[in-house]
């Protein structure tokens, strides 16, 4: 066989193996997410309010004039 048929053998070879590893992992983490649970017994929640006496800036100081 010359260098070129193995080379072109080697690279189909290399791209079903990537594919195979991409596939598999896709597969895996898609499987992982439908079965998880999520326990939120010691979560904690944080709520802060922003207050309506912010300032605004205007068009011309945002650098849009």
């Amino acid at each position: 066989m010359n260098r070129g048929r193995l080379r072109k053998i080697a690279l189909g070879a290399l791209a079903a193996a990537s594919l195979g590893v991409t596939l598999f992992l896709t597969a895996g983490g898609i499987a992982h997410a439908g079965t998880t649970t999520s326990d939120t017994s010691n979560t904690t929640t944080v709520i802060k309010n922003i207050g309506t006496n912010a300032p605004e800036s205007r068009l011309d100081e945002a650098g849009w004039a």
